[in-house]
């Protein structure tokens, strides 16, 4: 894959900032890799690592309801015993036996209940945590993608201004020399060029910041020769919004609730202590 670059400074142009302008535009080995929006929300879904985080936190959360459970059911333990008296001098031989203990709670002082309350509020402590962090991810990968778009765009525009104050100022200087034009024209168009120069660098330059930002997003490791090719979908918000629903569904909302649910239920199972026990 062959790059070519053209840089477009005038001769008397000082040496920092040819230097700027070369370490800008080198050309880049990898591949240009091009991705529309809709990929680019499946591939953050599934690779990001902190919403990959937030669903194992949610899964071990569910498991641990179904250990708080443990109590409803029966506890069986069984053993194995053998004896060997071979060497015994009044009755030798060896001895087996077996045996098989099986206990049910009754009544714990509601403890069982409240251990799997907690359980439950927990998981929602962690589903909240998950809904939050989507919503997290989801404000960051629109705002990369449509960084990156942005910049790739200003790239695009300053590159067509740059070429078409490069053809004024070729025309100027004609003018000039045939003595149809003033000076003053003349180091207008030439500053012209140069600013054109300096926006297009800039844009160059805002490149490899947004494809970070986006790669990211998208929970990959090489940012390099990501494309954005298409813009991010916008939605009408609604007319008339009904506040306190949406304020009742934020995550932080639902968290709170959930700890203050996890909370009561670690004070039931702290008084399940003055409370006798009944076993079967």
């Amino acid at each position: 894959m062959s790059i070519r670059l053209a840089v477009f400074l005038p001769a008397s142009s000082s040496r920092p900032v040819t230097a700027l302008a070369a370490v800008a535009l080198i050309a880049m080995a990898a591949p240009a890799w091009a991705i529309n929006w809709r990929e680019s929300v499946a591939e953050a879904s599934t690779s990001n690592p902190e919403l990959a985080s937030a669903r194992s936190n949610l899964q071990a959360a569910d498991s641990r309801i179904q250990a708080a459970r443990s109590g409803y059911y029966p506890q069986v333990s069984a053993g194995v015993r053998y004896q060997d008296n071979s060497g015994a001098a009044v009755i030798p031989g060896s001895a087996y036996g077996a045996s098989a203990t099986a206990t049910q709670n009754l009544f714990a002082g509601f403890q069982d209940v409240a251990r799997v309350e907690q359980a439950s509020a927990n998981a929602q402590v962690a589903r909240s945590d998950l809904i939050a962090v989507r919503a997290q991810i989801s404000y960051a990968l629109k705002l990369a993608y449509a960084t990156l778009r942005y910049v790739q765009e200003a790239v695009t525009l300053t590159e067509a201004i740059m070429r078409r104050t490069e053809e004024n100022l070729r025309l100027v200087q004609l003018r000039f020399e045939g003595g149809r034009e003033n000076k003053g024209s003349l180091l207008l168009t030439r500053a012209t060029l140069k600013q054109s120069q300096l926006d297009n660098l800039q844009s160059r330059q805002a490149i490899p910041s947004a494809q970070a930002q986006l790669a990211r997003a998208l929970g990959r490791a090489d940012p390099s020769g990501l494309r954005a090719i298409d813009d991010v979908p916008v939605s009408e918000p609604p007319k008339d919004p009904d506040f306190p629903t949406l304020a009742a569904a934020v995550p932080e909302f639902r968290r709170t609730q959930a700890q203050e649910s996890a909370a009561r239920a670690d004070v039931r199972i702290n008084r399940s202590g003055f409370y006798p026990t009944l076993d079967l």
